[in-house]
């Protein structure tokens, strides 16, 4: 549920004394350590950016206006590798994974695209992500956005609801837009790197862990 309709919902009660928390927790910023995921992304190179989605093999997930736009970008002449990262924590739709893959192939982006299998290290996969793209077609407070934040990666998100701040926004399923963004986030790198540390997402463990306590 997003934010604004927790609020109006809680409105509608007469509450008039609340705060929302989000269920962030921030990751432990590990080393990379995990060999067959070090075998399956693309390593920190001066010469690319590595642009990460995560997601499922579901429509919803924004997979094919993330590929669009990278098909752009690199006909632009950017050096971009695209990754991937597929959590299947629900029934994936088949017929929407193979549309993707023929599109990949159809769009001869094979060498720039690689997907990752799902794994419980992601912080490894964050530390070699340059820029994070959240391309949903409908979204709630994303954990994967705070997360890639606090790793100080700059994020790109789709406009379909409220976003931390800090979150470059691009209009609902128009890769044209998103590849714009990208290509601003990518000549304005070093800005957005500075600007995304400075708005590092709060941990609100120790906030949630006195609520509960209060409680009893």
């Amino acid at each position: 549920m997003q934010k604004n309709a927790v609020k109006k919902y809680i409105l509608s009660k007469e509450i008039n004394k609340f705060e929302i928390i989000p269920a962030y927790l921030p990751e432990e910023k590990g080393d990379m350590t995990n060999n067959d995921l070090k075998n399956s992304f693309v390593e920190p190179d001066k010469n690319y950016f590595n642009v990460l989605v995560m997601g499922n093999w579901l429509e919803l997930y924004g997979l094919d206006i993330f590929i669009y736009a990278v098909k752009k970008l690199i006909d632009n002449g950017i050096n971009l590798k695209a990754n991937i990262l597929i959590y299947i924590y629900s029934e994936p739709d088949l017929s929407y994974k193979m549309k993707i893959e023929s599109l990949i192939e159809s769009l001869n982006l094979r060498e720039n695209v690689t997907f990752i299998p799902e794994t419980d290290d992601t912080s490894s996969v964050y530390r070699v992500t340059d820029i994070f793209v959240r391309p949903t077609h409908t979204d709630g407070d994303a954990m994967s956005v705070r997360e890639a934040i606090s790793f100080g990666i700059p994020v790109i998100a789709s406009d379909v609801c409220e976003r931390p701040e800090g979150v470059v926004l691009f209009k609902n399923k128009d890769p044209a837009d998103l590849a714009q963004k990208l290509q601003h986030v990518l000549d304005n790198f070093n800005f957005f790197k500075i600007h995304v540390s400075d708005s590092e997402p709060r941990a609100y463990g120790e906030k949630l862990v006195q609520i509960y306590s209060n409680l009893f």
